[in-house]
């Protein structure tokens, strides 16, 4: 039953392998060569442009990394089997953490990137590597779909949980997208102009599940933006 499960969603996943990875790794070559050229024409005038290529090589291996561990985690979901470690998870560092890796997308396409965490957050049992993935990947979809405006997360304490929430000013989402549907679904698509098959989103949604928490989306419309929520217990 497993084979069968994963057999259905190969071309999907691959799919998702080439539009996810060709990109970071077209940029890392990019950023090579203008490495190799700022040092063959070195007079000390290029130290600052070395220094902006190497922080976008580290960036993009970063985001090679995290796109290999969500289809590491699209078949833990496949198979029903993610692992989550007992952490004492700090969402401040983590929120700050996950919003450094989207900075240069989001300068590059002129978005501001906004934050508002309430003070004295409460640490939250659960997997600190899971949650940043789920940190990184609302973050990181927002910034994806959206053309101007900006990208905001917040993070605020309630009654026996944390609500955390990254709205943007994109192209938003189809009627009827909510907690199971839409953009949860495997390999959904926002709309059609911006179609990117992904796995992020599913993942995120079982990750949160799994530490007995809930994950929703909500939308006023096309091109009206999005707003992506989740609690988790305290």
């Amino acid at each position: 039953m497993a084979k069968k499960k994963t057999s259905g969603l190969s071309e999907s996943l691959i799919r998702y392998l080439s539009h996810e990875l060709k990109s970071p790794l077209a940029k890392m070559e990019m950023s090579l060569d203008l490495y190799e050229k700022a040092f063959k024409t070195d007079d000390g005038r290029h130290a600052q442009k070395r220094a902006e290529v190497y922080d976008s090589l580290i960036n993009n291996i970063h985001r090679l990394k995290h796109n290999m561990q969500n289809v590491l985690d699209l078949f833990s979901v496949n198979y029903g089997h993610i692992r989550l470690r007992k952490d004492d998870v700090k969402l401040r560092e983590l929120v700050l953490r996950a919003l450094g890796e989207v900075k240069e997308t989001a300068e590059r396409k002129d978005i501001r990137l906004e934050s508002s965490i309430s003070r004295n957050i409460p640490s939250v049992p659960g997997d600190s590597q899971k949650i940043y993935n789920v940190l990184l990947n609302l973050l990181d979809n927002a910034v994806k779909f959206t053309d101007k405006g900006c990208v905001k997360i917040s993070v605020r304490t309630l009654p026996s949980q944390v609500r955390v929430s990254v709205s943007d000013t994109g192209i938003g989402l189809d009627a009827g997208s909510g907690h199971t549907n839409g953009p949860f679904a495997p390999f959904a698509e926002r709309v059609e102009k911006h179609a990117s098959p992904g796995i992020g989103l599913l993942v995120c949604r079982d990750i949160i599940e799994r530490h007995g928490g809930e994950i929703r989306a909500k939308s006023k419309g096309r091109n009206k933006g999005a707003v992506f929520s989740f609690t988790l217990p305290v």
